[in-house]
């Protein structure tokens, strides 16, 4: 019954805030290097409660690669403050790097991680009653022995996930 109440609560809420435009902004365009591409990073979406029945939410990144290709992707996750996408004051939520070898054959790939919604605090000190969160992701790419540069950082579009 509380699930349900807090499924319906949470449906409601990103309703009420999608028909406002509040939803997310916009993710920038997928980025192609070296034989791979990194498809524009996503904003993570809830994925369930634990058993304490705290939100938890799942991050995505999606890539490609031609045959004979490692690609190495690292990821920051972030909860954004300030609004103005610059990260000016946004709370660091962690990071992770991942790899995966296309030695064989060409193909696609999804990384995925799935982590508690963090409680962060408002400019007042007081608790936020949703999170808007976001990624930044830059990768580089090894073939015959050969490791590209990292590229920027792509910043994707900020999720806004109710407690």
């Amino acid at each position: 019954m509380k699930r349900n109440r807090l499924a319906c609560l949470a449906a409601a809420s990103l309703l009420a805030a999608s028909s406002i435009g509040l939803a997310a902004t916009p993710a920038v365009a997928d980025t192609t290097r070296y034989g791979c591409t990194v498809y524009k990073p996503a904003g993570p979406r809830a994925d369930g409660v634990d058993g304490s029945n705290r939100v938890m939410i799942k991050w995505v990144i999606d890539v490609k690669c031609d045959k004979g290709r490692t690609i190495h992707v690292h990821q920051i996750r972030m909860e954004e403050d300030d609004g103005t996408g610059e990260g000016r004051g946004d709370d660091y939520v962690g990071e992770k790097t991942y790899s995966r070898s296309f030695r064989g054959k060409a193909g696609t790939h999804r990384f995925t991680y799935r982590e508690q919604l963090p409680q962060t605090k408002d400019a007042g000190g007081g608790k936020e009653p949703n999170e808007e969160m976001y990624q930044k992701v830059r990768f580089r790419v090894s073939s015959n022995g050969v490791v590209s540069s990292w590229t920027n950082y792509e910043r994707g579009g900020a999720s806004w996930i109710f407690h």
